[in-house]
């Protein structure tokens, strides 16, 4: 029952697993650079830990942007341009193409591939049920209303908010031809099925249609949603002969993988599993590296800027943790604006709104630099970081205390900036083990199917945003019926 999972050839899940729990890649997602990282150097960084601290040529940012796309010119140690080369080769093809803005972007090319696909399945799209899981604001959705004809919608959301939103706006265009039902619902694996029964009950047209084809959709399936949705098309397969309906396949996006419940979203695959057997769990940042696009740092002058702006706001604040950790007690626990321990910015923006931790009781913060002292110095604008003295002054501003005179270390900042880049290039390493788990471990259910589970399937993966346009996730995750 199973069927090939791509024309294109995928990396092999061990040769990912083998670089991923390597001692130089383990280490680097283990340790951030505002961890106390002189004294707990792992032997396998001293060469090039020492390198970084040699002096170099004086923009050697330029030097670094000029040798991006091609490693073997790159300025840096055989090692850890080895270590670029290998995970450039084993993580899975990001290739871009496309248009912009961001929003529209996604939208379009996921509506158009959507409607193309319905096609290649001899369906009119306006007998196809849709559901559109994490609707949002309701942008995908309206967009195969209007677009590519479908009559029949259920949005799923969790935030009642973007519900209304997405209700006001279609009361705003006026839509009205068939129906788009909106339900706000905290989706899971147990209840998604349930929630498309509930829905077609509902719709009076259904009465006389046995067997409805219903394709799940999701733009952004943030966190353990995707895997939630793959449980229940499975499920509903297997159910299909007690259902008024019957699930014909999936397109789902992912993304925030530091959503993830690890317990039960990674690993899935038992090739996963049995690659990893004996290894430490990743750790939590891990996850959160997995969102990391390098591969677009060095498009042009703009986006090689913004890079070195975000390189030099994580070394300036681990120096700076650095210096704080040197205050006396009674000033280093000092501050009238600290944060509540359960909040923490989720940018570097001045006005942005803390924001619970959440994703710290599944993941924890090994690695993330997430202490009680970046928390205390909280968000500051990119402003603040045009030069030394005034990153010193905002931060003396922010956490009441005077720390003007605080040296720039100029060696241990370099360090920390290759550090921090190399633990960025980690990024796309994981998420190619990410995405390719839940390949295998789909194919895997597959082989377990009963003949009248329903028609073969197939998994593609499909790149099918362009990460230009700021849609850093653009794998597809799209399930079809096989051709065969």
């Amino acid at each position: 029952m199973i069927s090939k999972s791509s024309s294109r050839k995928h990396p092999e899940i061990k040769d990912i697993c083998n670089l991923v729990d390597s001692e130089l890649l383990f280490s680097l997602m283990n340790i951030h650079p505002n961890d106390d990282v002189e004294s707990i150097l792992p032997r396998s960084w001293l060469s090039w830990w020492h390198w970084a601290a040699e002096d170099m040529p004086a923009d050697s940012g330029d030097a670094l942007h000029d040798a991006f796309g091609t490693p073997q010119r790159w300025p840096i140690r055989y090692d850890l341009r080895q270590m670029v080369m290998y995970c450039e080769a084993v993580k899975f093809d990001l290739n871009s193409w496309g248009m912009s803005p961001k929003k529209a972007h996604e939208v379009l090319r996921l509506t158009t591939y959507i409607a193309d696909l319905l096609c290649s399945m001899n369906l009119n799209a306006a007998s196809v049920r849709i559901v559109d899981v994490g609707a949002g604001q309701g942008y995908l959705t309206r967009a195969l209303k209007l677009y590519v004809g479908s009559r029949h919608l259920l949005a799923l959301d969790s935030d009642d908010a973007q519900t209304r939103g997405a209700q006001k706006a279609e009361d705003k265009l006026r839509i009205r031809d068939g129906s788009i039902t909106h339900k706000t619902v905290h989706i899971t694996s147990q209840n998604l099925i349930q929630t498309v029964n509930e829905w077609i009950a509902e719709d009076t047209d259904s009465d006389d249609a046995p067997n409805m084809p219903v394709l799940f959709v999701a733009l952004h399936a943030c966190g353990s949603l995707t895997p939630t949705i793959l449980r229940s098309l499975l499920e509903a397969r297997r159910k299909r002969r007690r259902l008024r309906w019957t699930p014909i396949g999936v397109i789902a996006v992912g993304c925030c993988y530091n959503l993830l419940s690890p317990e039960a979203d990674f690993p899935l695959s038992g090739a996963v599993r049995s690659a990893r057997v004996g290894k430490p769990p990743l750790p939590s940042s891990a996850y959160h590296l997995a969102a990391q696009i390098p591969d677009q740092w060095a498009r042009n002058a703009v986006t090689w800027q913004e890079t070195s702006l975000a390189v030099r706001k994580v070394a300036w604040r681990a120096l700076l943790g650095r210096n704080l950790k040197t205050l006396p007690a009674k000033l280093h626990g000092l501050n009238g604006t600290t944060r509540r321990m359960n909040e923490v910015p989720s940018d570097d923006s001045s006005n942005a709104v803390p924001k619970p931790l959440a994703r710290v009781s599944c993941l924890g913060t090994t690695g993330t630099g997430n202490n009680h002292d970046m928390r205390r110095l909280g968000r500051l604008n990119h402003a603040a970081y045009a030069s030394w003295d005034i990153f010193c002054s905002r931060a003396s501003e922010k956490i009441g205390v005077s720390i003007h005179d605080y040296e720039r270390d100029s060696q241990l900042e370099r360090q920390l900036q290759i550090l921090h880049v190399l633990r960025c290039l980690c990024g796309p390493l994981v998420e190619s083990l990410f995405v390719l788990d839940r390949v295998r471990w789909f194919e895997e259910q597959l082989a377990t199917e009963e003949p009248d589970d329903g028609p073969p399937l197939k998994v593609d993966l499909v790149n099918i945003f362009d990460q230009e346009t700021g849609s850093g996730r653009n794998i597809a995750f799209v399930i079809s019926p096989s051709r065969r």
